[in-house]
């Protein structure tokens, strides 16, 4: 799984938020596919660029893609 033992500083919702973002999600579409509203999910993605340090939702995008996240189902339980 892509996700053992990997260390990031993202909380599970947080990554739920990048792997949409990855997949060229809007926040408004990022909201409806979680059941959480616009300014959440735009909210979420401005923690996870501070986090991250980074300034687009590219770099995220690009993030996800490199720790081969994009197989994760956003919202999907992780061990």
């Amino acid at each position: 799984m892509p996700l053992a033992g990997e260390q990031h500083p993202l909380s599970p919702r947080e990554l739920d938020v990048a792997l949409l973002v990855a997949r060229g999600m809007t926040s408004r579409q990022i909201g409806a596919a979680l059941f959480i509203t616009e300014g959440t999910a735009a909210l979420h993605v401005k923690h996870i660029l501070a986090k991250l340090e980074f300034t687009s939702r590219a770099q995220v995008a690009a993030w996800a893609v490199e720790r081969d996240l994009t197989t994760i189902q956003a919202g999907a339980p992780r061990t």
